[in-house]
């Protein structure tokens, strides 16, 4: 833990049956509509976010980019990630879309603190979206998107849940 009193200690066992059930990674082929030129929009607010654990926790979002896809203005929720005044940090994105082939709980993308607060805009390319952790294990929780932070259009764009056709 970031005060050094308590770790954690993961074991994987081996032998295990559902070891040879692994599916590997797979990504949707690359789309260059998901390479956007997008603006930061700050509007910070503590909100209530939905674990995969299914509790609730508190959440600093900053605000949203803003971006044009195929004629739409999309709007995708930004999240303090690492401490926002250092321009080492990263920001997290954190959204689902309607895709049924991508995690219904959402997926992830990080940009650095430096480029989201640039006023001329930044480059953000969803084609390395991923799933959390949670995804594939109960072992870890993490924060979903909120149902207001769903797009309204299928991201054929970056990482295809394995396990989509049981959703």
């Amino acid at each position: 833990s970031p005060s050094g009193d308590t770790f954690t200690v993961k074991a994987y066992n081996y032998y295990r049956p559902y070891r040879e059930l692994y599916l590997a990674p797979e990504f949707f082929p690359y789309n260059t509509d998901w390479y956007v030129f997008a603006k930061f929009i700050e509007d910070r607010e503590e909100l209530t976010t939905p674990a995969s654990n299914g509790e609730e926790w508190e959440d600093l979002r900053l605000g949203f980019i803003e971006f044009e896809y195929k004629g739409q203005t999309l709007r995708v929720a930004v999240y303090e990630y690492d401490d926002f005044a250092d321009e080492d940090g990263e920001v997290q994105l954190r959204f689902a879309d309607q895709s049924p082939l991508t995690y219904p709980g959402g997926r992830y993308l990080y940009v650095a603190n430096k480029d989201i607060k640039n006023p001329e805009g930044f480059w953000v390319d969803f084609n390395y979206a991923f799933d959390p952790p949670c995804a594939w294990s109960q072992t870890y929780a993490c924060s979903l998107a909120r149902f207001d932070e769903v797009l309204p259009v299928e991201m054929d764009a970056g990482y295809i849940h394995p396990l989509h056709d049981i959703y």
